[in-house]
């Protein structure tokens, strides 16, 4: 956010007005040189020995201010990055009387952020181009004084001459201003575009696949890892018909959110193939596959608008009222939501933070329907819900999900038994695949996760 708000600030104050002000003091430059150039030739000497060091200094000066000046913006991205997560998380900061800690934390950041600034005066306090210019008028005048007393100038040339030295007077102190700012719009830009130019993951192939999904889903000897740390995924291998229903279960740290994520290409496998309809999923076009694909995740991210608008949100965003509200209905949301004061239309909290964990998960299930998956993935998106509501969720998602790939992360037994098959996942690796009721004969690791 910082890139996008302020650094974009600092790029606009560099093109205006500190752009025209190099153009303009350029032209200031130029026109005294050339007015001199006609007045005497030999007056040329001390203009252009200051000329000449005057942009030696500016050099020296910009390579001195640059890594200040780019310390400033991540300094800044740092303080509005811990702030915005302090905010953000405020309910956990309070809950653990953590105030004070973060406070300690801003203002270290804050002290930071000006102790580049500090640093930032120092430079400029010791700008050399102002002493220049200040010996350059000395040398000038007693260059004029001397050609004035062999005959050479008159004491109106010298007058003259002097005025047109001291017009080099306001481009060397628009330098001090814009060449600071321009150094600090340059570490903005180099932030931006390390934005823009940076290469998604994801990026779709050349030959793209956009079409109805019918749900055929395998994968093919899939491994994966995050960065440079260990095989998050090995060999991974199975597959699921249309309309089947895939339980993954494992103990915390398995892997089984990550095997999710290579399904709509949030994440692309090292080595090994994800197909969909015999398609890598590269091979697919991302919005076309995203579209027939929906996630309910443990974390919920619900926006700061009307219910409505968030149920409405994604492949069906133009959805009528009526739909919305039999999406609702079919989550098990409607009741509570015509329980609020302006039902429908009432704006929730960034995050959804004015709703329960379960109201919450179930604006997201409802969300889900409404986007008509051919795909569903569902990571654990019951566990903020009590019983006798999952108990009516399940059911209406029976109904739902007929004829629906699903993918169900779970360790409620009777979701796991009501799956059409169920893979066990241990460190990265799928150790079995079977029913649940082959699973409790064949699998140890299986036992000891439902069997206690």
């Amino acid at each position: 956010m910082a890139r996008a708000t302020n650094d974009v600030t600092q790029i606009g104050l560099m093109i205006a007005p500190n752009a025209g002000l190099i153009i303009e003091s350029a032209l200031i430059l130029i026109v005294p040189l050339i007015t001199i150039t006609l007045l005497q030739a030999e007056l040329l000497l001390v203009p252009v020995l200051f000329l000449a060091s005057f942009a030696v200094a500016v050099r020296a000066y910009s390579a001195e201010l640059r890594p200040v000046a780019e310390g400033q913006r991540e300094a800044f991205g740092t303080l509005n990055a811990r702030l915005n997560e302090a905010v953000g998380g405020i309910e956990v900061v309070q809950g653990l009387a953590q105030e004070r800690g973060e406070e300690q934390i801003f203002a270290r950041n804050a002290r930071s952020f000006r102790n580049l600034f500090v640093r930032e005066g120092e430079i400029s306090a010791r700008y050399i181009p102002l002493l220049l210019f200040g010996i350059a008028t000395g040398l000038a005048f007693g260059h004029a004084l001397l050609l004035f007393s062999r005959g050479i100038l008159s004491l109106g040339e010298v007058i003259t001459y002097m005025t047109l030295i001291e017009t080099l007077r306001t481009p060397t102190y628009f330098s001090l201003m814009t060449f600071a700012q321009v150094q600090l719009g340059i570490a903005s830009a180099d932030r931006i575009i390390s934005v823009i130019e940076d290469e998604p993951e994801s990026t779709p192939d050349t030959h793209v696949i956009s079409q109805p999904i019918a749900g055929a889903l395998v994968f093919e000897n899939v491994s994966f890892g995050y960065g440079s740390s260990a095989t998050t995924l090995r060999n991974i291998s199975f597959s699921a018909s249309p309309g089947e229903t895939i339980a993954i279960v494992g103990q915390t740290g398995a892997g089984k959110t990550t095997l999710t994520r290579l399904v709509n290409r949030t994440a692309l496998a090292a080595t090994g193939r994800v197909l969909i309809d015999g398609v890598d999923v590269r091979d697919w076009n991302l919005d076309s596959l995203r579209a027939q694909i929906a996630t309910i995740e443990q974390d919920i991210f619900l926006f700061s608008r009307s219910i409505a608008d968030n149920i409405a949100f994604g492949a069906r965003s133009n959805a009528s009222q009526a739909q919305i509200e039999a999406a609702a209905q079919l989550a098990q949301a409607h009741d509570f939501i015509v329980a609020m004061p302006q039902g429908y239309s009432t704006v929730i909290g960034e995050r959804g933070v004015t709703l329960s964990g379960g109201q919450r998960q179930r604006i997201a299930i409802a969300r889900a329907f409404l986007s008509d998956p051919r795909i569903l993935i569902l990571d654990d998106s019951t566990s903020a819900i009590d019983s006798a509501t999952e108990d009516q969720i399940q059911r209406a998602m029976h109904r739902v999900l007929e004829g629906r790939t699903t993918l169900l992360i779970t360790h409620r037994l009777s979701q796991i038994r009501s799956a059409d098959r169920v893979i066990v996942l241990k460190n990265g690796e799928l150790i079995a695949q079977g029913t649940h009721e082959e699973l409790l004969a064949q699998s140890a690791a299986y036992r000891r996760i439902f069997v206690r």
